[in-house]
């Protein structure tokens, strides 16, 4: 269960801190009090979005922290389930998430203090929380929504198998694609093989090699200053070899020998001699390698002409194909690979389509297990339902789940899901959003949220006014079944209802304050006299008469014998 709940700088609310306790936990104050901030903030607790406007006017970011609790032993699935998540509940059941949100938009979710993305903290939450918001009532307008609130009751055998027959559907999605890509008019394909062809033919032409263009832009540039080439070197190799003993080759050797006969006398010249020696040797190297090099410079008429003929084909196909050699390999090796696809086109149709009608038959055995476990819960549902409405003042009411057969294959199953919905005994069950007064919605709601908490296992359950648009004793078995349910489920809920809170085993009052010229949202856990006196408030306003005062005490009590 949550524990205890801490908001720091979230819209009206500056620091708050609840302590909340197992049953039931009611939040109640004026209208505009901030009531509804509180499960604002619990929604970002548990991965709801964020904007910028959640933050306190002045400060740099919101925080929301939540510590829970849970019971190996009771909750041992959920730890189990977690644990998978890769979220391990601290030995003495403990589990601390936390949310920040600053004003540069980021936001920062933690785990037990250990930061985890977004998706994972959404996931955890919703296993430890399952919140429904003053507009969850839509959900049950909305047919869309009504196929997953009867998967939710299916368990892991419903869950495995929907599983399965989206995987299988996205398997056969993925072969109708490829179906569809081959199965092109002829027309389109006949101009596609002649395309293909001739790119084919194309690249194929110039006969590609990988790094030719680099070699022979090397071998342009060489060729285009040959002439500097061939003046240079001669120059090089002139300095070093010369004329009548003055070339760099013959000086160096005077040098050498002249140090030769004078090394004996001072050993300081032998390391310059050795210098010397080495210096004419390399520059020996240089002479021959350069002379070398003046034989292999050949000038090649119509040479130049090639390369650039060359190089030119070569940029014609990397403008057309790719920006490099080896893009336009590439690039020709799949329009090989489709040209053959193609003009094997009929065959490879023939085989994909005898594939889809066996992935097709898979689904529509794996649907049909779907939908045989799904009939099995609808009924279920229908009976739990039945129970749960007589108890909350619906006894003639009744909800029935329709199937409706799909016109083809869908991740969802085979069938389209609606809840039909008949007031009275004896009238036609119809369309539960068309008929369902916002009165009736709020306990068909409750009634859900009360089934699915005992098949789920989620520990906390949050209201957000559930009870609007109900009164009298309806309003009293509302009360009565909250209060029923939050003997095995954590509720917190939100109301301005007095019968609601007069059953409230911690019972919070909301008010807003005005301090140093800023409005804040404080909230304080109510004593016994407090409550009672809470409950005059909401009974007969702030003007209330000795009669209120004492039918709120009647309504206090008789809730305690209850």
């Amino acid at each position: 269960m949550l524990e205890r709940l801490r908001v720091e700088n979230f819209a009206l609310i500056e620091e708050v801190e609840l302590e909340l306790s197992p049953g039931l936990n009611l939040l109640t104050g004026e209208t505009g009090a901030g009531k509804s901030l509180l499960i604002d903030a619990v929604g970002l607790l548990i991965g709801g979005r964020s904007t910028q406007e959640a933050l306190r006017s002045g400060a740099n970011k919101a925080r929301i922290e939540g510590f829970f609790t849970l019971d190996f032993e009771k909750e041992g699935k959920l730890c189990a389930d977690l644990a998978e998540l890769g979220v391990e509940v601290e030995e003495d059941g403990s589990l601390l998430l936390s949310r920040e949100i600053a004003k540069s938009g980021k936001n920062v979710c933690r785990i037990n203090g250990r930061t985890v993305p977004l998706a994972l903290f959404r996931e955890v939450g919703g296993r430890l929380i399952d919140l429904q918001g003053q507009h969850e009532q839509q959900s049950l307008m909305n047919p869309r929504k009504h196929g997953q609130l009867l998967d939710r009751l299916s368990g892991q055998e419903g869950e495995s198998k929907l599983a399965t027959v989206a995987e299988t559907y996205k398997k056969l999605q993925s072969l109708e694609q490829e179906l569809a890509r081959l199965q092109r008019s002829e027309r389109e394909r006949i101009q596609r093989l002649d395309m293909l062809k001739f790119q084919i033919k194309e690249i194929g032409e110039v006969h590609l090699m990988v790094n030719e263009d680099e070699a022979l832009e090397q071998e342009r540039k060489k060729l285009q200053n040959m002439e500097k080439l061939i003046y240079s070197s001669n120059e090089a190799y002139d300095a070093l070899y010369g004329e009548k003993g003055q070339g760099v080759l013959e000086l160096l050797d005077k040098a050498r020998l002249a140090l030769d006969d004078v090394t004996a006398y001072d050993s300081r010249l032998q390391e310059l001699s050795k210098v010397l020696e080495e210096t004419y040797y390399q520059a020996e190297d240089v002479a021959e390698r350069l002379r070398d090099y003046r034989e292999d410079l050949e000038y090649q008429p119509g040479r130049l002409d090639e390369v650039q003929e060359r190089l030119s084909k070569i940029d014609r196909l990397k403008h057309k194909y790719g920006a490099t050699i080896e893009e336009i390999l590439t690039y020709n090796e799949a329009i090989i690979k489709e040209l053959d696809d193609l003009e094997r086109c009929d065959e490879t149709i023939e085989a994909l389509e005898k594939e889809r009608q066996q992935w097709l038959e898979q689904y529509y055995k794996e649907a049909a297990l779907l939908t045989e476990v799904r009939h099995q819960k609808a009924k279920e549902l229908e009976e739990a339902l039945q129970k749960e409405l007589s108890f909350l003042g619906m006894a003639r009411a009744s909800l029935e789940v329709q199937f409706r057969q799909r016109e083809g294959p869908s991740p969802l199953g085979m069938e389209e899901i609606e809840f039909l919905f008949a007031p009275n005994v004896g009238e036609p069950a119809k369309a539960l959003a068309r008929i369902a007064s916002g009165g009736e919605l709020g306990r068909i709601l409750l009634a859900f949220k009360t089934i699915l908490a005992r098949y789920e296992g989620i520990p906390s359950l949050i209201f957000d006014e559930i009870d609007a648009g109900i009164g009298g004793q309806a309003l009293q078995a509302v009360a009565q079944k909250m209060a029923q349910v939050a003997e095995d489920v954590q509720i917190i809920c939100v109301t301005h209802a007095p019968q609601l809170a007069a059953y409230a085993d911690n019972h919070f009052l909301i008010r807003k304050d005005v301090t140093a010229d800023r409005t804040v949202t404080n909230i304080k856990a109510l004593s016994e006299e407090e409550r009672i006196a809470e409950l005059t408030r909401m009974l007969g306003g702030d003007k209330a008469s000795e009669a209120t005062v004492q039918h709120a005490q009647e309504m206090y009590c008789s809730s305690r014998r209850s």
